[in-house]
């Protein structure tokens, strides 16, 4: 009978945590959406109603979806930059007016 070597004798020396498993199908989708909940600052609820229109949209969803997640005006006042402080509260209380 061949002898049973040890499992760690083959393998190459690495640091903790690197034998994770890959994500692919489902699990990889959850996290990209909680990503870009995570990074939008959204709620599920808006998140969902977002991809509601940027389905009806003539893009493809994924695209209108950063579209719209792009334009927000709580996004915009914070892609100006740190000057501005509480980008939803600014968004929120500031009335637009377009002439």
């Amino acid at each position: 009978m061949p002898e049973k070597r040890n499992r760690t004798a083959r393998l190459p020396a690495r640091q903790h945590g690197r034998d994770r498993p890959r994500l692919s199908g489902h699990p990889l989708l959850l996290r990209e959406k909680q990503k870009a909940k995570r990074f939008y600052r959204l709620r599920e609820r808006q998140f969902r109603n977002l991809f509601g229109k940027a389905s009806r949209v003539p893009a493809t969803p994924g695209e209108g979806l950063l579209r719209l997640l792009e334009l927000r005006l709580d996004n915009v006042v914070y892609r100006l930059g740190p000057q501005v402080r509480g980008p939803r509260r600014v968004s929120s209380s500031c009335t637009a007016t377009s002439e």
